[in-house]
């Protein structure tokens, strides 16, 4: 009985646990990776000597920082959002002019990045996977809520853009896509019409 009543306990405990939480047990960096972060971050610490003279120097030059309330930001235009999306609903991303419109000057929309590699799927038709509305934030280590993101099927992130330190990761994780980003293409319209008879 008490062996059957731990093997229970155990199967509950590992059935809760997140398996991005559990891996960190068992994986480890690889050795040139290591390195490469190691030396990116000691370029990094040389370089912030550095910048403070540079800084020192110019305060005492009376050079005042540079601004930027003249510069040239991008033309935002809004889009409505498709709230109503649902799972399985065709949708279509929209051409990069629309979704470029709807960025700010760090490329967000509403705090979400519009990624280089995105671009290749503007224009393209998807199934919606997914509505996200909850996510676990590994880098502020919590879970967070969020509206008008969804997940399309078969586009993920496949590690070959990004930070050095993420680059060549294999975990293909979806890509979030603003529903602004996209727009609802009806049943009439998803099949392709048939080619003309010569």
């Amino acid at each position: 009985m008490e062996s059957g009543c731990a093997n229970n306990a155990d199967d509950e405990r590992f059935a809760n646990e997140c398996q991005l939480i559990s891996s960190f047990r068992e994986s480890s960096e690889p050795r040139t990776w290591y390195v490469r972060r190691r030396v990116r971050w000691g370029l990094w610490r040389a370089r912030r000597p550095i910048w403070r003279l540079k800084a020192r120097i110019k305060r005492r030059m009376g050079v005042s920082p540079r601004d930027t309330s003249q510069d040239v930001l991008p033309l935002r235009i809004p889009i409505a959002p498709l709230d109503d999306l649902k799972e399985g609903d065709l949708i279509r991303v929209r051409s990069l002019a629309e979704i470029q419109s709807t960025l700010d000057e760090k490329s967000r929309c509403h705090g979400c990045s519009f990624l280089w590699p995105m671009r290749q799927f503007c224009g393209r038709e998807f199934r919606v996977a997914k509505r996200v509305r909850h996510f676990f934030d590994e880098n502020r280590w919590r879970m967070v809520r969020c509206g008008s993101i969804a997940l399309l099927e078969g586009v993920y992130c496949d590690g070959s853009f990004g930070h050095p330190d993420t680059r060549g990761c294999d975990r293909l994780c979806f890509l979030f896509w603003r529903t602004e980003w996209l727009e609802r293409v009806e049943s009439t319209n998803s099949a392709s019409p048939a080619p003309e008879q010569a």
